[in-house]
């Protein structure tokens, strides 16, 4: 339902807070897309990046909201076959027909509409702009270097090809941000388009 995370270097510890270890290498983003993508029914979309945490380095695979159900054509290590694994609760278990069915009855294109980028056309900027020119309400999420989330409701008030201002709404508090530290996508939960802006402090 959102934008997904997973942290290389981060030891989990049941029942506390989970413990920074680092790591010493890194994946290749290049060689990682071809590994995965070649072995799904369908393109993941996933970017890794590096970032320095507590005073060591650990590597994060983020993953966007995108069209689902995804899984492998072939059989690898412990992964079954054409199976659809889920999370529940902090066990991972295969779908149901049921659960595939109504995974794949949601479509991202039918919520943020076709953002494929065109020579002239910034996709997030239309995007904006159409939320803007029907009054919506829309969601901002602020993500503040990567661990920090943080939910607003608001309206679109100011809008040219460099920058975005999203009022919020009840507080009247304004954010202007560049174009192109926004993300655009969906929030399934209000069933509201959200507007995702990657910063380390807030304007």
């Amino acid at each position: 339902r959102t934008d997904a995370y997973i942290l290389i270097g981060i030891e989990e510890v049941k029942g506390a807070r989970s413990s920074v270890v680092g790591i010493t290498s890194h994946f290749d983003d290049a060689k990682i897309q071809q590994f995965v993508n070649s072995k799904t029914n369908r393109p993941v979309t996933f970017s890794y990046k590096t970032t320095t945490f507590e005073g060591v380095q650990i590597g994060i695979f983020h993953i966007p909201i995108q069209d689902r159900p995804i899984y492998i054509n072939k059989k690898f290590g412990n992964l079954e076959a054409n199976k659809v694994y889920i999370r529940r609760g902090s066990s991972t278990d295969f779908a149901s027909p049921d659960e595939i069915a109504k995974i794949g009855s949601v479509k991202v294109r039918e919520f943020i509409g076709d953002l494929s980028r065109q020579a002239s056309i910034n996709p997030v900027f239309e995007a904006i702009r159409s939320e803007k020119d029907a009054e919506n309400t829309v969601i901002v999420e602020f993500v503040v270097h990567n661990f920090q989330r943080s939910k607003h409701l608001c309206r679109i008030v100011e809008l040219n090809e460099l920058y975005a201002c999203f009022m919020e709404e009840g507080v009247k508090r304004s954010y202007y941000y560049p174009i192109d530290q926004i993300k655009v996508s969906f929030d399934l939960d209000v069933q509201k388009k959200m507007f995702i802006i990657y910063h380390s402090q807030l304007h």
